[in-house]
């Protein structure tokens, strides 16, 4: 996948937290293999389902979230920015530090704020380098570092918009 979105290197800007922006990115530009391009297919059309109706169903889940897992370059952001766009919707790439604060109770309250904004503004919302929040609990040795990822759970189950979170380490994430 690398080779595949090294025409984007140059001209795209990866480092666009901060604001929700309107996507730029087609899905019909980027090269993905077959599978995983159908897989992208159903998730879109899966999205577009759920934010049509307007009756959840108990045993299904509220929103639509998706992890992009693999090495730097391979294109997890290229992909989400081109989701959002093929559902019309806004884009905002968001990272750990957007999330974390150096006082104990305060991250919790920025989860809980971002994800609140995100089903509010109805964009997508993009968390990169998740491993970053989403570590396992496991080997957790604060309590804080364990109602972190509490919360980041609470915030999933509730919420009604689209999230695709991306790792380069998925084996660090919590399971």
């Amino acid at each position: 996948l690398k080779e595949s979105f090294a025409h984007y290197n140059e001209s795209y800007n990866f480092e666009n937290s901060g604001e929700a922006r309107e996507p730029t990115i087609d899905m019909g530009k980027i090269e993905l293999d077959l599978d995983l391009r159908n897989v992208v297919i159903k998730f879109i059309e899966y999205s577009k389902k759920r934010n049509l109706n307007k009756e959840i169903d108990p045993l299904m889940p509220k929103g639509s979230t998706a992890l992009f897992s693999g090495p730097s370059g391979t294109g997890k952001t290229v992909t989400a920015e081109a989701i959002a766009n093929a559902l019309g919707m806004p884009f905002k790439k968001v990272t750990p530090s957007d999330f974390l604060s150096k006082y104990v109770g305060e991250t919790e309250g920025k989860i809980k704020e971002i994800f609140k904004e995100a089903q509010k503004e109805k964009y997508v919302l993009f968390i990169d380098e998740a491993e970053g929040l989403f570590s396992a609990r496991e080997g957790a040795k604060n309590s804080w570092e364990k109602t972190q990822v509490d919360e980041l759970l609470r915030q999933l189950e509730d919420f009604r918009g689209i999230l695709i979170v991306a790792t380069n380490h998925s084996v660090m994430i919590d399971s």
